[in-house]
């Protein structure tokens, strides 16, 4: 099944899901896709208003310090559920 029709199929979930507070990373991750593709599908085939994007500088100390315990990038993102371009800045 391709991205873009198990994204419809799951339609009202995604919805539902993100006005209840689910961030696209964590439904990206549940639909197997990237969360730039959950985000695309809400803003564009859903009409969803999205909500303000994260302010990476609240995160800044939290990820230097898991970096230096040895995480890589990859698991930083994953560890505080954060899109993987904004750990890599």
């Amino acid at each position: 099944m391709k991205i873009k029709e198990k994204l419809l199929a799951n339609q009202d979930y995604l919805i539902n899901a993100y006005r209840q507070g689910m961030n696209t990373v964590q439904l990206g991750k549940q639909m197997g896709c990237s969360n730039a593709s959950v985000y695309i599908f809400l803003r564009d085939t859903c009409n969803a208003k999205m909500r303000v994007g994260v302010n990476i500088l609240d995160f800044a100390d939290k990820i230097y310090e898991l970096y230096q315990e040895g995480l890589s990038g990859c698991q930083i993102a994953n560890k505080l559920e954060l899109p993987m371009t904004s750990v890599r800045r």
